[in-house]
């Protein structure tokens, strides 16, 4: 009987410290593994094809339509634009600043910032293009926090 109380109660732990630890907040790394499932389901929704996608981790940003509006997807999914196209810096904002670390949080916000700045989503009739820049111009201001796979 003992053994079984010492085993429940070690089950019990373990189970709370896992719950703590799914609790932490993600980094760089921990992005690109959340967006991974994300990534695969706009590839499929958009025909972006992994070379496309790679090429941008070397700063090339082609123009294809696939891959413009690959980027449109992700937006949509990370709250950063909603169903419409319109850019939701705001939501965008709340995504970042419960699910990222803190000091990974401060310089994604303050890109986002940046960019939207430089990008402004009314200049644009076609959202997929200005999805497009809006990473584009991220990449170039910090390769260092390009999280997208």
């Amino acid at each position: 009987m003992k053994s079984f109380i010492f085993v429940t109660v070690l089950i019990i732990f373990a189970m709370q410290y896992e719950l703590v630890m799914c609790g932490e907040k993600l980094d760089i790394a921990g992005l690109k593994n959340m967006l991974k499932p994300m990534s695969k389901t706009c590839k499929g929704k958009t025909g972006a094809t992994d070379e496309m996608i790679q090429a941008t981790h070397a700063g090339e940003f082609s123009r294809e339509r696939s891959l413009m509006c690959y980027f449109k997807c992700l937006s949509v999914m990370l709250k950063g634009m909603n169903k419409q196209g319109e850019a939701t810096p705001e939501a965008a904002r709340r995504q970042v600043e419960i699910m990222v670390r803190e000091d990974v949080a401060v310089k994604l916000l303050a890109l986002g910032d940046k960019c939207h700045a430089k990008v402004p989503p009314e200049n644009y009739n076609d959202v997929c293009l200005y999805a497009l820049e809006y990473v584009e111009c991220c990449y170039f201001e910090d390769k260092s926090l390009y999280f997208l796979p």
